[in-house]
C-alpha cells in the first residue's frame, strides 16, 4: 500500500504518512526460521506512545483473553536495556512461562525483546515507533522467531497453527493500542 502525502499545516509543508494499519504478515527467512512484520498508526505523541508501550502493567490489557497472560512479579515495571519480564500464559490451553531480556533499548524510538526461556527456539522482537507529526506515531513490529523441532516439525506447525496465532494476536493488539492510544488523527 503506498503511503499518503498530507500538508503539515503548522510549517505549511507535507510529511509522508505510512497506511493507517498494515496487517500482520509472516514471511519464511530460513527452513525452521519466520518473520511476522506488522505495522498501525496510532493517535498519540511519539513519547506517550513510546512511555505506553514500555510500561509492563499494559501487557496484559493488550493481549487476547484466551492466552491468559499473566506478570509474574512486579507489574510496574518501566522496560529499560537489561529489564527480565516473565509471564506466565497458555497456547492451546497448554501451560507456558515466558521470560523475555530488553538486550536493547533506545527510547523513544525503539526496543528489543528477546525471549530467554518460552516455546520458541528463538524469537527476538524489535518494537519501533516513529513519530508521523505531533499527534501521530507508526508503532512496527518485527518479529524474528525459530521453531523448535526442525525443518519438517516446524513447517508443520507454522501451517497448522502458529502462523495462525500470531496474526490473530497481532491483530488484537493493534486494535487494543487504538483503545488505549486513540485512532490517527489528520
Amino acid at each position: 500500500m503506498p503511503h499518503m502525502k498530507h500538508p503539515n499545516h503548522e510549517r505549511g509543508d507535507t510529511v509522508t504518512i505510512p497506511p493507517i494499519y498494515q496487517p500482520p504478515r509472516i514471511q519464511r527467512t530460513a527452513p525452521a526460521s519466520y518473520r511476522l512484520i506488522n505495522s498501525i498508526v496510532v493517535g498519540e505523541s511519539l513519547q506517550s506512545t513510546f512511555d505506553f508501550c514500555r510500561d509492563t502493567r499494559f501487557l496484559d490489557k493488550i493481549s487476547p483473553p484466551r492466552l491468559r497472560f499473566r506478570p509474574r512479579g512486579r507489574l510496574d515495571v518501566r522496560i529499560r536495556k537489561g529489564t527480565e519480564i516473565e509471564y506466565d500464559m497458555r497456547l492451546h490451553g497448554i501451560p507456558v512461562r515466558w521470560r523475555s531480556r530488553i538486550p536493547v533499548f533506545h527510547p523513544p524510538n525503539r526496543f528489543v525483546d528477546e525471549q530467554t526461556i518460552g516455546p520458541y527456539s528463538q524469537w527476538k522482537h524489535l518494537h519501533t515507533f516513529k513519530a508521523i507529526d505531533d499527534r501521530n506515531t507508526e508503532i512496527g513490529d518485527l518479529v524474528d522467531y525459530t521453531l523448535p523441532g526442525g525443518r519438517i516439525l516446524a513447517s508443520i506447525a507454522q501451517t497448522l497453527f502458529v502462523a495462525r496465532d500470531l496474526i490473530s494476536i497481532f491483530k488484537y493488539r493493534s486494535l487494543k493500542y487504538r483503545d488505549y492510544l486513540g485512532s490517527p488523527i489528520f
